[in-house]
């Protein structure tokens, strides 16, 4: 049992192990990214033959093309990874996977993905206010790309 004298300070370490997890040793959330090819292969190893839902695709490149942002929601393991990597490489769009990610990292894979396509290095986004800067830094950048 802890001794009261010794709270404060295995609280303060507590505190600095929690930060130290999330923001000092963060990793490059790019470091694993990969084109929506290779996110397919990956999937489909040496499928010649996509599978393909004309209709949904039809109307999600129609959606997109009235608003400037689209969310595609559905159960898991319903293929929207699946379907936005194949429009991604069949239009040229930039593809992040963000699977098993929180909220603020896509954000900041998303951001370093645009970093990357500019031809520019990585950087660590430990919070959600850098990475939306950067995101939409990086977006003013690119101009009208799809990710």
């Amino acid at each position: 049992m802890t001794e009261p004298g010794n709270l404060r300070e295995r609280v303060r370490d507590d505190i600095t192990a929690v930060v130290s997890d999330r923001f000092v040793d963060q990793p490059l959330t790019n470091l694993n990214m990969v084109s929506a090819t290779e996110f397919l292969e990956s999937l489909f190893p040496g499928s010649s033959r996509p599978y393909k839902r004309s209709v949904v695709e039809q109307d999600l490149v129609a959606a997109l093309a009235l608003t400037e942002r689209l969310c595609v929601m559905g159960p898991l393991g319903g293929g929207k990874s699946v379907l936005l990597a194949q429009l991604s490489a069949r239009h040229g769009w930039l593809f992040v996977d963000a699977r098993k990610l929180t909220g603020v990292d896509v954000i900041a894979k998303a951001a370093n993905s645009l970093r990357n396509a500019q031809g520019r290095p990585p950087r660590r986004l430990p919070n959600e206010s850098e990475a939306a800067d950067a995101l939409l830094a990086g977006w003013s950048m690119f101009g009208g790309r799809t990710l």
